[in-house]
């Protein structure tokens, strides 16, 4: 079994591989021991790994379309209002965010046509 641990948290996961698997990547961490070949094994574990974290994690924790980007922006500028970072990183944040000022921005746009 491997464990992938997060440092900052210190929370971690137990992944159960078969273990043919698990022992062949013992073995290819083992050939990686110089640095040279430990950031190459690194560098394309972080492309597949980004792969399945990014299928694993919540969709309210996906970042926002850009064009939800655009008009989250577009609607700070027009209304005066601050967009947060966190509306601007996360897809659930930015569904609450265009949810509560899109129908003020439309109710804006009524009123001046």
């Amino acid at each position: 079994m491997l464990r992938i641990v997060d440092l900052e948290t210190e929370l971690s996961v137990d992944i159960p591989l078969p273990q043919s698997i698990e022992d062949a990547f013992r073995i290819q961490l083992s050939r990686a021991q110089d640095a040279d070949k430990l950031t190459k094994l690194s560098t394309v574990m972080s492309a597949w790994f980004a792969v399945v974290a990014f299928q694993t994690v919540d969709r309210d924790l996906w970042p926002p379309t850009e064009r939800q980007r655009k008009y989250a922006i577009d609607i700070g500028t027009t209304l005066g209002v601050d967009v947060p970072d966190e509306v601007l990183t996360f897809r659930g944040s930015m569904h609450t965010f265009l949810s509560y000022f899109g129908p003020i921005l439309a109710g804006q746009a009524r009123v001046r046509g």
